[in-house]
């Protein structure tokens, strides 16, 4: 599944930071899909301090066909 638009950069917030050897802890979900778009959620965390995010992230994902197309998203993202 080709990607030709990701527009993390301009959703993603940096709250606090974090140290070399810090033990990192990245979650990501999909918060909803479309015909053509999976919006993706991803915040990160120091292992051990689950309330505090160190950034939060929203990605939107559009899928392409190799000639730069729109495509469906697969039936099987809409089902997770």
């Amino acid at each position: 599944m080709p990607i030709i638009s990701s527009t993390w950069k301009e959703r993603a917030r940096n709250t606090l930071s974090a140290r070399l050897g810090d033990t990192l802890v990245i979650r990501t979900w999909i918060e909803n899909t479309t015909r053509f778009r999976i919006v993706v959620r991803q915040i990160v965390q120091k292992k051990g301090e689950p309330r505090d995010y160190l950034v939060t992230a929203k990605v939107t994902l559009v899928t392409a066909s190799p000639n730069g197309e729109l495509m469906e998203v697969p039936r099987e993202f809409h089902e997770l």
